[in-house]
């Protein structure tokens, strides 16, 4: 068996590091956000963009500083993260 090793966007690490301040697991995390287990996955490796529902819905469940999301956002976009179908930008002002 191999493992696939992947680095974290910053908004991945910032919601990897909320999940852990509340003593929360991702599967937990999943069920509460009623979104699929890849999903969160692909958006923390940077795999595809958050939509801005997801943005929003995390935020809150994970009592995230909105200046932190967006400068997360932010600095993911300057990478260049994929788009793929169906994802709403989340805009930063």
């Amino acid at each position: 068996m191999t493992t696939q090793n992947f680095e974290l966007t910053q908004f991945g690490e910032l919601c990897r590091n909320g999940r852990a301040r509340m003593h929360m697991t991702r599967p937990e995390m999943v069920r509460k956000l009623m979104v699929t287990a890849r999903y969160v996955s692909d958006i923390e490796a940077g795999k595809r963009r958050p939509s801005e529902e997801y943005v929003c819905k995390i935020t809150g469940l994970l009592g995230l500083s909105s200046h932190d999301v967006k400068s997360a956002i932010k600095a993911d976009e300057l990478v260049g993260l994929p788009v793929t179908e169906n994802v709403i930008p989340f805009r930063v002002v």
